[in-house]
C-alpha cells in the first residue's frame, strides 16, 4: 500500500564525524531556513534501487543540529517493483521493513548508534504515499476512466469560488498520448491517477527491469504485467498536518484505520465520497424546489439571489443532498459515480501475487535480510545461513554494498 515514504528527524548536536561520510552538507544561514539542502542517494542492496537523503545543520536556540530526510521509495527498494500492492492489511510489514531501511541508511552516512536512536523516535513523516489500482477492460476504457476522473475533478473545482472546495489546482497531462491527472488540495495533500499502459509496454520493449529481482518476480513478472496492463493506478499521498491532525504524527502511532480515515477525508475533499440517501424532510419547500430545479439542469447559481443559494446550498449539503454549486446536468460524469468505481475498497487485489508484493509471505525474509545486514557492517557478525552457496551470494551482494559506499566492518 505504501509506495513512497518521506521521514525527518534530528540526529543531535553537529559532529565531525558526520562529515565522515557526507562529503557535503548544508548549513543554515542568518536563520534556521534553508533552500537546497544537500542530496545524497544510497543504492541499497536489496534491489539496488535508490533512497535519496537529504542533510543539513541548522541552529537551534543557538546550538548547530543535524537534521536528516530520507525518500524510501519502498517497494523499489525491497521487491523491485512498484506496479502493484498489497492493501493496508500489510501496514505493520512494510513499517517494520522501513524502519530497519532507516537505520541502515543511517548507519551507512555514518551516524552512531545514540544518533540513530534518537532519530528513530523523533523522526516524524513529511509525507506518505498510499496506492492502489483500479482494474479497467481495455486501454481505450482506461483512458476513459482517466478522463471522466479529469472532467469530475474540474466540475468540483469550479465551487472553488464559493471557498469550500478543497482543490487549489488541477493538471491534466498527456505523455506518448497516456493521460496523468493531479488533484492537489488546499491541505497540501494530493491525488495523482495515471495508467502502466505506456510504460509498461516500454519496460517490455527493453527486455530488461531496473532493480536486481528474485527467481520468482522473474518467473511472475509478465503474468503481473499482463494482469494490470489495463489498471489506473491511483495515488493519494497525505501530509505531516493530515497525519497528526490524525493522531498518527509518527509512524509507530499508524494504523490501518487511521490511514484510512486520511484516504476518506481526501475522498471528501475531491467531491468523490459517495453521500447517503437524501433525506427531503430536512429541507424546506423552498430548497426542495431548488433541488428540483436544479436536477432538470437549472443553473441556479444564476437564477436564485446569493444569499438564496447560499442558505439552499447549505442546507441541501446537510441533507446530504447534492452539491448544487458545481453545474453537473444529467448525461455529463458525476464525481460520486467515479469515486465510488475508484474507491480503495473496490481496489484490484494482487491474490496470485502475493511473493511480487510487500505481504505476510514476503516482509519475514526482507527484515531479516537486513537486519543480517545491519549486523554484518555494524558489527562483523556473519549471517546464520546453513547452505554455503547462499552464504557465499549473500556475502558477496552485502560486501559489495559495503565497498560502493566505502564502509569498515565493524
Amino acid at each position: 500500500m505504501i509506495d513512497l515514504l518521506i521521514v525527518s528527524g534530528c540526529l543531535g548536536t553537529h559532529q565531525d564525524h558526520h562529515l565522515k561520510r557526507i562529503t557535503q552538507i548544508s548549513f543554515a544561514r542568518f536563520n534556521d531556513y534553508f533552500s537546497k539542502p544537500t542530496i545524497t542517494f544510497i543504492n541499497l542492496p536489496i534491489t539496488g534501487a535508490q533512497v535519496e537523503v537529504k542533510c543539513w545543520v541548522e541552529l537551534v536556540a543557538d546550538i548547530p543540529r543535524t537534521f536528516v530526510q530520507i525518500s524510501i521509495p519502498l517497494p523499489a527498494v525491497t521487491i523491485g517493483q512498484n506496479y502493484a500492492h498489497a492493501g493496508l492489511e500489510v501496514l505493520k510489514n512494510e513499517l517494520d521493513c522501513a524502519s530497519l531501511i532507516v537505520k541502515l541508511t543511517l548507519l551507512t552516512l555514518g551516524f552512531n548508534e545514540a544518533e540513530i536512536a534518537l532519530f528513530m523516535e523523533s523522526s516524524s513523516p513529511k509525507m506518505v504515499e498510499l496506492t492502489w489500482n483500479t482494474p479497467t477492460s481495455s486501454e481505450d476504457a482506461l483512458k476513459n476512466l482517466q478522463q471522466r476522473t479529469f472532467h469530475a475533478l474540474e466540475l468540483v473545482k469550479k465551487a472553488s469560488r464559493r471557498h469550500d472546495s478543497q482543490i487549489r489546482d488541477l493538471d491534466y497531462r498527456k505523455k506518448n498520448f497516456a493521460p496523468a491527472v493531479l488533484a492537489s488540495l488546499k491541505n497540501g495533500d494530493q491525488f495523482r491517477q495515471y495508467g502502466k499502459f505506456d510504460q509498461i509496454a516500454a519496460k517490455s520493449n527493453r527486455g530488461k527491469t531496473r532493480y536486481k529481482v528474485s527467481a520468482e518476480m522473474a518467473r511472475q513478472k509478465d503474468q503481473l504485467l499482463d494482469a494490470i496492463r489495463f489498471h489506473a493506478r491511483n495515488e493519494v499521498r497525505l501530509g505531516f498536518e493530515t497525519l497528526k491532525s490524525l493522531g498518527m504524527a509518527h509512524p509507530k502511532n499508524w494504523t490501518a484505520e487511521g490511514l484510512k480515515t486520511g484516504i476518506d477525508g481526501v475522498w471528501h475533499h475531491l467531491g468523490f465520497a459517495v453521500k447517503p440517501r437524501l433525506d427531503r424532510s430536512q429541507l424546506s419547500p423552498e430548497a426542495l424546489t431548488s433541488l428540483d430545479q436544479f436536477d432538470v439542469g437549472v443553473d441556479l447559481v444564476a437564477a436564485l439571489p446569493a444569499h438564496t443559494f447560499s442558505r439552499h446550498r447549505k442546507s441541501i449539503l446537510a441533507a446530504n443532498g447534492p452539491d448544487i454549486a458545481i453545474p453537473w446536468r444529467h448525461g455529463q460524469v458525476n464525481p460520486e459515480s467515479v469515486g465510488y468505481q475508484l474507491q480503495y475498497e473496490r481496489r484490484w487485489k494482487p491474490t496470485k501475487f502475493q511473493k511480487l508484493v510487500i505481504s505476510a509471505a514476503t516482509a519475514p525474509a526482507i527484515e531479516t535480510d537486513l537486519q543480517r545486514g545491519i549486523a554484518f557492517i555494524r558489527d562483523g557478525e556473519l549471517p546464520d545461513i546453513a547452505d554455503s552457496d547462499e552464504l557465499e551470494r549473500w556475502m558477496t551482494r552485502w560486501k559489495a554494498f559495503m565497498a560502493k559506499e566505502r564502509l569498515l566492518m565493524g
